[in-house]
């Protein structure tokens, strides 16, 4: 990892299945490319509630010792994503069409 250790990066690939766990107060889990490519990653704040195992994701933070640590975790969701605020509302006005 020559020359990007403590440089601030973004990097975005999906949450590789069973990876994903809370150990002494932070959040350990790998992101994966298509390419099967793997960084370990560590976060010790809330994970969005959208990050899941096999889902999209962005961490923006520095590589120390080999380890990513994230400042920020962005879960990436689909075109049909609505927050559940928005369902809510829609559910209360009567205007509700999914499931």
């Amino acid at each position: 990892m020559d020359g990007i250790e403590n440089k601030y990066l973004r990097v975005g690939g999906l949450v590789k299945t069973n990876s994903l766990k809370f150990l002494d107060g932070n959040w350990i889990f790998e992101v994966v490319d298509q390419n099967q490519n793997s960084v370990n990653v560590v976060f010790s704040k809330t994970l969005p509630n959208l990050v899941e195992e096999n889902k999209g994701i962005i961490v923006e933070g520095k590589f120390i010792d080999n380890i990513f640590v994230a400042e920020i975790v962005l879960a990436k969701h689909d075109e049909n994503y609505m927050p559940q605020s928005a369902i809510d509302k829609l559910k209360e006005e009567g205007k509700w069409r999914g499931n």
